[in-house]
């Protein structure tokens, strides 16, 4: 297990602990199980994107989306 440290918000946590418990992949990234440094009864999905698979402006920009639709999403399920 590692922390990881990440922006987060007021709702969210700033630092996760990350499992090696792999949970999927994908083609740029893998995503783990992970909880709360503050509070480990909370869990939650990370996902860890390898920089070096996003390659070319249409993959970074997918990337973005995918970020930006995650950010707007409002759900207890969505961090």
């Amino acid at each position: 297990m590692k922390t990881i440290l990440f922006p987060g918000t007021d709702s969210s946590p700033k630092e996760m602990i990350l499992s090696e418990t792999q949970l999927g992949a994908g083609c740029y990234g893998t995503v783990y199980l992970g909880f709360a440094k503050n509070d480990p009864t909370k869990i939650y999905a990370v996902k860890c994107i390898d920089r070096s698979k996003v390659k070319g402006e249409k993959a970074m920009q997918a990337l973005k989306n995918e970020v930006a639709i995650m950010a707007d999403i409002r759900s207890e399920y969505v961090v």
